[in-house]
């Protein structure tokens, strides 16, 4: 009971530091004030046609982390159903080195296989797909959790007979003794083992190699949600962390010019709207970079009691503060980096807890404000998740099914949605070499009429198409026009 009571003092503590670290940091950041929907400075991810993406995913999913096969539980129905219903033209999918990589330079092509027949359901309902290879507490010869297969493989870990005790909040495990060496061992930190990163590194290669040829595949996240063990921030960021992500890039383009590489910061305290040490990784691809900035986003008081956490009360102003600073602080090292800038992580909330469907209007609002892409935590069914399974949404459904334009014939100068009037606007200017169609997402809660365009485009110089199973509006530009605005609207 001493126990549990101690933990819980050290987790207010936490939060009271974060908030005041947070109110530091507001002051000193430089301020945040951009017209909603402005074209980031970094840019946007593109496709295979040039075009511009914003990606609306889920994760997929915790489900697959206890499985021996790691495969999520979500179907190619369920796929369908998503794509059409929420909107989402993209997913960030769920893999693991342990099943990569079972034994020291061995690889399991098997594993590999099923994840591709996943990707190629996503594929056939015209979605991008970003493989994560995920972790959580380093692996399950850590945490000793039966059925794992969530992280590390068994002889990459090395605790060195510390030990790992189990603990009532998931964020607390980082601080057991055991979990800490075993990063250390990673990062080398010890001194030792030295061999882990470049087998990571290796891995991820074989990776990139078995899906070079798969169009679905948008790009590689190269390690979920770090942590530096016994080195954090300044001494963590730019040192072992940096060094670790270069040595997997190189590897990967040895194989693969052509993906996105997604480049997530440390977890502490990015994670918690603090800012981050990374300096940009290089990209050695020839035709320039395609780096993103990908971090991952939750408010502690929402992360740390993920049951009950609640979007009210004394609740409001920290979370409303933490969402100010994130967003300053990852919109400036996005644009420090000229990189797209991607929230690879957020939500993990319980959406019938009160107010917490008014932090999901305002969270995936910023993020579309900011012009980032973003994936949902998660697909997994309940309340965390917006559907049940075969194609059964529940109440969080509508919150995520936000319209937006999923992709842009040029370079974006705004790209805006109104909720209050359903309005969403594209302006966009002509790009050399970009082929292909414009295409908004017009979600059936905010159109259920139909629609009506507005453009500057001179009559009958575009031309348009809509899908009725996807909901999809695709617009072909007047290409005599340099410029273009196109303006949707519900019909009453």
């Amino acid at each position: 009971m001493q126990q549990r009571f101690s933990k819980s003092r050290w987790l207010s503590r936490l939060n009271s530091q974060i908030v005041a670290a947070m109110l530091a940091v507001s002051v000193s950041a430089p301020a945040f004030a951009v017209l909603a929907g402005t074209a980031p400075t970094g840019g946007y991810i593109t496709d295979s046609q040039g075009r511009a993406l914003i990606l609306h995913g889920l994760n997929t999913s915790s489900y697959s982390k206890n499985r021996a096969d790691g495969m999520p539980q979500v179907t190619a129905t369920d796929i369908a159903a998503e794509n059409a219903g929420l909107g989402t033209n993209a997913v960030r999918l769920l893999i693991f080195w342990g099943l990569v990589e079972p034994a020291p330079g061995v690889y399991d092509d098997a594993y590999l296989a099923n994840v591709a027949t996943r990707v190629n359901w996503y594929q056939a309902a015209g979605m991008h797909v970003l493989l994560d290879m995920h972790q959580d507490l380093y692996g399950p010869a850590v945490t000793m959790q039966p059925g794992s297969v969530n992280g590390a493989p068994a002889w990459a870990t090395y605790t060195d007979g510390l030990p790992y005790t189990p603990q009532s909040n998931f964020a607390l495990g980082y601080l057991q003794p055991g979990e800490m060496r075993a990063w250390d061992n990673f990062w080398g930190t010890t001194g030792t083992h030295p061999e882990l990163r470049t087998h990571y590194a290796a891995a991820w290669r074989h990776v990139a190699a078995y899906f070079a040829a798969n169009d679905a595949i948008i790009g590689y996240d190269l390690m979920n949600e770090p942590w530096g063990g016994s080195l954090q921030s300044a001494t963590f960021e730019p040192t072992v962390l940096l060094a670790t992500y270069q040595a997997v890039i190189n590897q990967i383009r040895s194989v693969d010019a052509d993906r996105w590489i997604f480049v997530e910061p440390s977890a502490f305290p990015i994670n918690q709207g603090l800012p981050t040490t990374l300096p940009k990784p290089s990209d050695p691809r020839v035709g320039g970079p395609r780096i993103v900035y990908a971090p991952h986003l939750y408010p502690p008081t929402l992360e740390t009691y993920s049951a009950t956490g609640s979007y009210t009360g004394l609740n409001v102003i920290p979370i409303n503060l933490l969402l100010t600073t994130w967003t300053t602080l990852n919109t400036t090292t996005a644009a420090l980096w000229n990189a797209p800038l991607a929230i690879g992580e957020f939500g993990a909330i319980n959406y019938t807890a009160p107010g917490n469907t008014g932090y999901v209007d305002k969270i995936v609002g910023m993020a579309d404000d900011i012009g980032a892409s973003w994936f949902w935590w998660s697909n997994d069914h309940g309340a965390t998740g917006p559907y049940q399974g075969n194609g059964v949404f529940n109440g969080l459904a509508p919150y995520l099914s936000r319209p937006y334009v999923q992709a842009v014939a040029g370079t974006p100068q705004r790209l805006d949605f109104d909720p209050a009037s359903g309005r969403l606007l594209a302006q966009f200017a002509n790009k050399a070499g970009v082929t292909g169609t414009t295409d908004f997402f017009l979600s059936p809660t905010v159109y259920p009429n139909g629609y009506t365009v507005t453009t500057t485009d001179p009559a009958g110089t575009w031309s348009a198409s809509y899908d009725t199973a996807r909901h999809v509006l695709s617009i072909t530009a007047d290409p005599a026009s340099v410029n273009h605005s196109y303006t949707i609207t519900p019909v009453p």
